[in-house]
């Protein structure tokens, strides 16, 4: 897939790619790190999430880097502060995280509450067994304002596991020949460690505690809107999913994958060509 040249951008903890001894990525070892960073960051945040994290003394909440920022909707709004601040969004949706992680694994998923996405596809699927799947994704955003169109879009790395009872979905981007910019559109930079963890609330499997991590750089938009949009995609996302389940009666989509096992519908369908996104 990914030759030597192949790097990750710069993230929580990781400047390049891991490599195998004849220079190919190790996209296991990756899965790894991000996956593991994705759920330290979920922990940390819990601490301080006083409506639906875990009780804790003050003195250890002081050490984490986690501090409350607002509740909209009973979703709670965290944010973190490194050499920029990314956002943690947390709220509960009455469904089963099984039937939530059918849903957001998809590509296109985040439709429903992004709609400047225009375009999604699965490039590569690089692994996969009965609880994870590793995949190279990409999507495209268009935004109009006074008749300007700004492109931006993304290459990236995915894992999605089910570990212990949760659902791990978590990204970071890639560069690689195959897939070069393209200099009419922005490429933006998905950091280590954005994305999803879908856990049981409060130990009841028939509630999800729904966690969005913002950390992404969409690359040319001022800190402080950039800071506005992270810190409301959470909020859209989880209330998008709640309206989703509460009107949709199988709690499914008909344009979505039926099982977690994608070589099912990979035999009819390319992953390597567009699925397209219904825009009703």
């Amino acid at each position: 897939m990914a030759s030597k040249n192949a790097q990750s951008y710069s993230g929580s903890s990781i400047t390049e790619l891991p490599y195998h001894q004849d220079g190919s990525v190790d996209w296991d070892t990756l899965g790894n790190i991000i996956t593991g960073n994705m759920l330290a960051e979920v922990v940390y945040a819990s601490y301080v999430d006083k409506k639906h994290g875990i009780p804790t003394t003050e003195s250890f909440t002081a050490d984490t880097d986690w501090e409350f920022s607002s509740e909209v909707d009973n979703i709670v709004v965290l944010k973190k502060k490194s050499e920029r601040t990314f956002w943690l969004g947390r709220g509960v949706i009455e469904i089963p995280v099984r039937v939530v992680a059918e849903y957001v694994k998809d590509v296109r998923s985040s439709r429903i509450w992004d709609k400047l996405l225009v375009e999604a596809k699965y490039l590569k699927v690089l692994k996969e067994t009965e609880t994870c799947t590793d995949y190279i994704g990409y999507q495209r955003w268009e935004d109009t304002n006074c008749f300007v169109t700004t492109k931006r879009d993304m290459l990236y790395f995915v894992r999605c596991a089910y570990l212990d009872g949760k659902y791990v979905h978590t990204a970071i981007s890639v560069e690689d020949p195959e897939y070069p910019d393209n200099p009419d559109i922005i490429r933006v930079n998905a950091r280590a460690g954005c994305g999803f963890v879908l856990e049981p609330y409060q130990g009841d499997e028939s509630r999800t505690l729904f966690n969005y991590l913002g950390n992404i750089d969409l690359k040319g938009v001022p800190m402080f809107i950039m800071s506005k949009i992270l810190k409301a995609h959470p909020v859209c996302a989880i209330q998008a999913l709640r309206k989703h389940f509460n009107t949709t009666q199988s709690h499914q989509s008909p344009w979505l994958f039926s099982s977690f096992n994608f070589r099912r519908r990979s035999r009819a369908h390319s992953l390597s060509t567009s699925i397209n996104i219904p825009f009703q």
